[in-house]
C-alpha cells in the first residue's frame, strides 16, 4: 500500500460510463466504483477505491486510489504547530518505532465530514472518540458502501482537520491529506529495502492483470509477505502486502452484486474546446438516486501553467514565455512557463498574437483535451489533472515546481468559486449541494433537464433546483450517464 511519481490514469480501452446493457456473463457494461478497508490490520488503517469499466463481461479498464486514515496518521502535528495552537489543543504520547522512542504529537480534536472526534492518550496510547463510538474502529470495520463513499471523499477532499474546542478550524494544523494515487504523495514513493516496486507499480501491474478478464472467476493467491500474487496460477508481479484486497475490491466494482454506485465522466459544454471535466459518482438503490459525488477540475494549460512576474524574472527570459490578456475590460501581461509535463509528455509554449498554445509536435496539449470524446481518456485527463500528474518543468521533463499544486473544485483548499461575486448568489459548492439535492430519490433518467438563461435557476421536470450555475445540463447529463 504505497505510491510513486508516474503516470496514474491506467486508461486500456475504456467505454462510456452509461450502464444500459450486458456483457456476456451477465455484468453490466459500464464504469462502476467499490470500496474497502484493507485488511493488513485490524482495525484497518487504509481505504481502497477501484473504478472498474466493464464491456461485454471483461474488464477494460482499471483505476485504484488508497488513502490512509488512522487516527494517528491524519491527527499528527509537529512539535512548533503544538506549541501554536496552545495545551488546550493538542495532545502527546511516547511512541517507539523501530528501536527508536519519540514523542508525538496531535491535535486534540478532528473534525470528520462535520462530525468532532476528540483525542486521548492512555498509556501511551491515542485514541480519537466521538460518544461511544471510536474514530479507528468506526472506519477501520466499516464495509457500508455508502459510508466508505463519503469517507473517502471527505479524506481526499480534506475535509478532514483539526478544530479547537468551540469547533473552529485550526487552519494548517495537520498535513493536507494526499491520497497513494497523488503525484505529491511521499508514500512508498521510491523503492527501499528488500522492495522491488513502489506502490504505483504494484497497482500498476494488478491492474494489468485484470484487463481483459471476467474477474467474477479469480482464483487469488500470494504464498507470502515477499512473493507476487498470483491470479489464476499467473504471476502478477505484484508484490504488495493485501494484494488480495486490491482484487477483491475491483471483483465488486465489477460484478455490481455488492455495490451500486456508477460514475461518468464529461467535458463542460462552456466552451469550444472544453475547459474543464466533470465527474459524477452516484449511488443508488431501488432504482432512484441515493447520494452524488460531483467533482471538477479545469485543465487548460495556460491555467495551470500560470505564473507570476517575480517567477518569470527569477528563472529566466528563456524558461518563460508571456501574452497580453483582456479580461473584464482590463488587459494586463500575464506569465506561464515555458514548458510543462503532462501524462509523462512534455509540451512546449508559443505566443501568437498574444494567444499561448503548449504543442508536442503538432499536438496542442489544450486542443487535444478539451475535444475528447471517448471515456476512458476523459476519465484519464481528470485522473492525471486532479493527481498533480500536470506541472511546470524545464525542457528535459524535470519538474520545477513553479506551477501551484492543482486542487479540484470539490477541495475544501479551492478558491475557485468559493465566494458569492456580482449578481452570484452561490458558490460552486453551494451549486452542486442543490442539484444533489434535487436528484436524491430520484430515477434520473426520466428527468429533463432545463435552462432557460445564463442566470436563470435550472429545472428538472419543470420544478426549479436553485441551481444558478452555467453548463447546468451537463451535471444532469454525467449523472445519468453514471446511473
Amino acid at each position: 500500500m504505497k505510491k510513486s511519481y508516474l503516470l496514474v490514469a491506467l486508461s486500456v480501452l475504456a467505454v462510456g460510463g452509461l450502464m444500459t446493457s450486458c456483457g456476456e456473463a451477465g455484468i453490466a457494461d459500464g464504469t462502476r466504483v467499490a470500496y474497502a478497508v484493507d485488511s493488513g490490520s485490524t482495525p484497518a488503517t487504509n481505504l481502497i477505491r477501484a473504478e472498474v469499466t466493464a464491456k461485454d463481461g471483461k474488464v477494460t479498464n482499471v483505476v485504484y486510489d488508497e488513502v490512509k486514515f488512522a487516527g494517528a496518521t491524519v491527527g499528527k502535528i509537529s512539535e512548533d504547530t503544538a506549541s501554536e495552537i496552545g495545551v488546550d489543543n493538542y495532545v502527546f504520547a511516547r511512541v517507539t518505532s523501530y528501536g527508536t522512542t519519540s514523542t508525538n504529537f496531535y491535535a486534540k480534536h478532528l473534525s470528520v465530514d462535520g462530525k468532532v472526534w476528540t483525542a486521548s492518550v492512555t498509556d501511551n496510547v491515542l485514541s480519537y472518540t466521538n460518544g461511544t463510538d471510536n474514530y479507528d474502529t468506526y472506519y477501520g470495520t466499516m464495509t457500508d458502501q455508502d459510508g466508505l463513499a463519503a469517507f473517502y471523499h471527505a479524506l481526499v477532499n480534506n475535509y478532514v482537520f483539526a478544530v479547537d474546542t468551540a469547533g473552529t478550524e485550526l487552519a494548517g494544523a495537520i498535513s493536507e491529506i494526499y491520497s497513494k494515487a497523488s503525484n505529491l504523495s511521499t508514500y512508498w514513493a521510491a523503492t527501499y529495502g528488500s522492495t522491488t516496486y513502489t506502490w504505483k507499480q504494484n497497482i500498476d501491474k494488478i491492474a494489468k492483470a485484470l484487463i481483459g478478464k471476467d474477474i467474477s472467476k479469480l482464483t487469488v493467491s500470494k504464498a507470502d509477505e515477499k512473493s507476487a500474487g498470483y491470479i489464476d496460477s499467473v504471476s502478477t508481479g505484484a508484490t504488495i502486502n493485501c494484494f488480495s484486497d486490491y482484487i477483491a475490491v475491483a471483483q465488486k466494482a465489477f460484478t455490481d452484486s455488492a455495490t451500486k454506485i456508477g460514475v461518468s465522466y464529461i467535458l463542460d459544454s462552456g466552451s469550444t474546446p472544453a475547459t474543464n471535466v466533470i465527474r459524477a459518482e452516484v449511488s443508488k438503490a431501488d432504482g432512484v438516486i441515493k447520494n452524488v459525488y460531483f467533482d471538477e477540475v479545469k485543465f487548460p494549460a495556460t491555467t495551470l501553467a500560470n505564473i507570476t512576474e517575480d517567477v518569470a524574472s527569477e528563472i529566466g527570459i528563456d524558461n518563460y514565455v508571456f501574452a497580453k490578456v483582456t479580461a473584464y475590460g482590463s488587459t494586463s501581461t500575464k506569465f506561464y512557463g515555458k514548458y510543462v509535463s503532462y501524462a509523462g509528455k512534455v509540451y512546449t509554449a508559443s505566443v501568437t498574437d498574444n494567444v499561448v498554445s503548449y504543442k508536442n509536435g503538432n499536438d496542442s496539449l489544450d486542443v487535444v483535451n478539451g475535444t475528447l470524446t471517448e471515456q476512458a481518456d476523459i476519465q484519464a485527463l481528470f485522473m492525471n489533472v486532479t493527481n498533480n500528474f500536470f506541472f511546470t518543468c524545464a525542457a528535459d521533463g524535470t519538474a520545477n515546481g513553479l506551477n501551484s499544486e492543482i486542487v479540484s473544485k470539490a477541495s475544501k483548499l479551492s478558491t475557485y468559486w468559493a465566494g458569492t461575486y456580482g449578481t452570484t448568489t452561490l458558490t460552486w459548492k453551494g451549486n452542486m449541494e442543490k442539484i444533489v439535492k434535487a436528484l436524491i430519490g430520484k430515477d434520473p433518467s426520466k428527468l429533463t433537464a432545463t435552462k432557460a438563461s445564463e442566470t436563470a435557476e435550472g429545472y428538472l421536470d419543470s420544478v426549479t433546483t436553485g441551481a444558478t450555475i452555467n453548463c447546468f445540463t451537463d451535471y444532469i447529463d454525467v449523472v445519468k450517464a453514471a446511473f
